[in-house]
């Protein structure tokens, strides 16, 4: 091939997983990479073959990534850091995986996402869009995270689970079982949201709230505290929270008897 990119090191380094030892091979650029400040010369991550990373483009995996199996980065994308690409995912578009990052078991990340710091995609899970995920978070088991996405902290997504819009998911929170989070909502605290469950619109789901079923959240809608939703429920709007309310006319009361102590 005319033009090559990358060239791999003699060096052999080895790669362990699951007990087994693997051959992979550090890369140097043939010619300069501007799109990734990469210059004729430098060094590069690691990979078990040239079948791991395309010398079209101007994809790029640097830094202590490796990227090993039958997994392949295309395109434009970028694999750096620590990150590890394994068996069948694919990283392309203009993509970005980098920190501590995972991205295994046929998963995709693709257009302009970025997986970084400790998250995981994994099991045919797929990242597109500018999606971004970052922290402990995982995208797993076909669900897709899209558009402008934001999932971080240790929130956890899986089971045909789908994000798009704006939506945030962060903390501690699940989303699990088909169910849907759409537009501007948040999803935060311990809160879970599985089974066909959709949230949409500036929606907030939060603390330990739970919503299972078909259950639909949407406009400026908050649930919070312990609450627990199922089935055919459909709640659109402003929710009030049961506990700002108490708090509200604990202050109503206050200010009335201050008022008559003035008197």
């Amino acid at each position: 091939m005319e033009n090559r990119k990358y060239e791999l090191m003699d060096e052999v380094y080895k790669h362990s997983r699951n007990g087994m030892v693997t051959d992979i091979f550090q890369i140097r650029a043939l010619r300069d990479i501007p799109e990734h400040g990469v210059k004729k010369g430098d060094l590069g991550g690691y990979v078990e073959g040239e079948h791991n990373l395309s010398q079209e483009g101007s994809c790029w995996i640097a830094d202590k990534a490796e990227v090993c199996e039958q997994a392949r980065v295309e395109e434009d994308a970028y694999v750096g850091g620590q990150a590890v690409v394994w068996d069948d995912a694919v990283i392309r578009g203009q993509a970005v995986v980098d920190g501590h990052s995972s991205v295994v078991f046929f998963a995709i990340v693709e257009d302009q996402a970025m997986v970084t710091d400790w998250s995981i995609v994994s099991d045919c899970a797929i990242v597109r869009g500018r999606a971004t995920i970052g922290g402990n978070a995982g995208i797993l088991s076909n669900s897709v995270a899209e558009d402008q996405v934001c999932v971080n902290g240790h929130a956890m997504v899986f089971g045909h689970a789908h994000l798009s819009g704006e939506a945030t998911i962060t903390e501690y929170a699940v989303i699990m079982d088909n169910a849907v989070i759409k537009d501007a909502a948040v999803v935060r605290g311990k809160a879970h949201v599985c089974s066909l469950a959709k949230v949409s619109g500036n929606a907030v789901i939060e603390d330990k709230a739970c919503l299972t079923g078909r259950v639909e959240v949407s406009g400026n809608a908050r649930i919070g505290g312990e609450t627990y939703l199922q089935e055919d429920i459909k709640i659109y709007g402003t929710v009030p929270d049961p506990g700002k309310e108490k708090e509200k006319e604990r202050e109503a009361v206050l200010t009335k008897r201050s008022g008559n102590m003035k008197r």
